[in-house]
């Protein structure tokens, strides 16, 4: 049902004016589009452009650190990483996602540091504690 959704809107997006600019929610719709058929290029632009838009979306903003991860594109995806925890400190998944950007280039020291920063917001995460062992 979802996908039936995302395929009309994709296609009511092809169809309309080019004067028309796409709104930050219908790039997002194309990300879910792009990221369901394992393009993730496409679906990192999508999510750029939706954040152009929108800078202060951090649920794009976390979307667009995971599939920079995906594509092995570290340091950008750091940098999506820590504007959402700028943002919103609590977000528990950031603080996992980052960490495992930094674990996935050697950065033990400075994964340690963030997984204690971590621990001090979330001490009763037992996720995070294994993770630091």
């Amino acid at each position: 049902m979802l996908r039936r959704f995302l395929a009309r809107l994709l296609a009511a997006a092809g169809s309309r004016s080019p004067r028309r600019a796409a709104s930050a929610e219908e790039h997002a719709a194309r990300y879910q589009a792009q990221h369901a058929r394992g393009d993730y290029g496409g679906a990192a632009e999508a999510l750029e452009a939706a954040l152009r838009l929108r800078p202060d979306w951090t649920d794009a903003r976390y979307n667009l650190g995971a599939v920079l991860t995906q594509l092995g594109r570290y340091a950008e995806a750091e940098a999506a990483y820590r504007q959402v925890l700028a943002a919103e400190p609590g977000r528990l998944l950031a603080y996992r996602m980052l960490g495992n950007v930094l674990h996935r280039q050697g950065r033990i020291a400075q994964l340690l540091d963030l997984l204690a920063q971590a621990r001090r917001s979330h001490p009763e995460d037992f996720d995070l504690e294994s993770f630091e062992l």
